[in-house]
């Protein structure tokens, strides 16, 4: 067998940490997400709609992402690193602002 090359060698270590990390972010965003389930189910409702339809898609994109030219899987992989991001960061600011209205007495 032949031995990986140190350019191989440092591509599958930079995937791997690609993975840990987006799988980190999703977490975190998990565990949010249940977190807004508590204090505003309806806008949780919503936003674990859209994060389940963001995994299913990039589930099925992951499933042909070694069949895909670099340049494009480069984008593509961008594209759903921002939704990824974005969506979690939308649903941070559901729980902060969901928090501070029910610390100033507001009715939701």
């Amino acid at each position: 067998m032949k031995p990986l090359s140190d350019t191989t060698l440092s591509q599958q270590q930079t995937e791997q940490q690609r993975v840990a990390d987006e799988q980190a972010r999703l977490d975190s965003c998990r565990k949010a997400l249940e977190s807004l389930k508590e204090v505003n189910p309806k806008q949780a409702d919503k936003l674990g709609n859209e994060f389940t339809a963001l995994l299913s898609a990039a589930t099925q994109y992951n499933s042909v992402r070694s069949k895909v030219a670099e340049p494009t899987k480069q984008g593509i992989d961008s594209m759903y690193q921002f939704k990824s991001i974005k969506l979690c960061a939308d649903i941070e600011k559901a729980l902060i602002d969901s928090l501070v209205k029910r610390g100033e007495n507001v009715q939701l």
